[in-house]
């Protein structure tokens, strides 16, 4: 359901930018960009050259966690300080946001939050519950401090 939800909202969302004249759409693959004084001058892999305004990447983003590009979550789901969710779309975490390693044992003083507990929480993109789960994670810290 969580992809679904992301997609329609990304949908509506780009549609009214279309609807509205913000976004011209057209077809191509992105060969070379480079940004000028006013925007970026991209050259398709058909020959055509453009200049426009930005350029968007509409083939989404990478939600599997397991595959995302990143040195600091790679090190983590390597050394088995974290593990994915059941979906792939995050860490598996407590109720508070605290991470758990892979081998069941107890959790190292690590917290996330945001797109990272996806998995688990389904909503896990917008300012409010991000702001909600920061609340959560300070309180655990903090009660762990004295």
């Amino acid at each position: 359901m969580l992809p679904q939800l992301d997609v329609y909202r990304s949908i509506r969302a780009f549609a009214a930018a279309v609807a509205e004249g913000w976004i011209t759409v057209g077809p191509g693959e992105l060969a070379d960009a480079a940004p000028t004084g006013d925007g970026v001058r991209v050259r398709l892999r058909d020959g055509r050259a453009l200049t426009v305004g930005a350029v968007l990447n509409c083939t989404g983003p990478q939600t599997d966690v397991r595959r995302v590009p990143d040195p600091l979550v790679a090190v983590l789901l390597g050394a088995g300080l974290a593990e994915p969710d059941d979906l792939g779309q995050g860490f598996r975490t407590d109720a508070l946001g605290r991470v758990r390693p892979a081998d069941g044992s107890p959790p190292a003083p690590l917290w996330t939050l945001g797109a990272l507990r996806r998995g688990s929480l389904l909503e896990s993109t917008a300012i409010p519950e991000i702001r909600a789960q920061a609340g959560e994670v300070a309180g655990d810290i903090l009660a762990g401090a004295d």
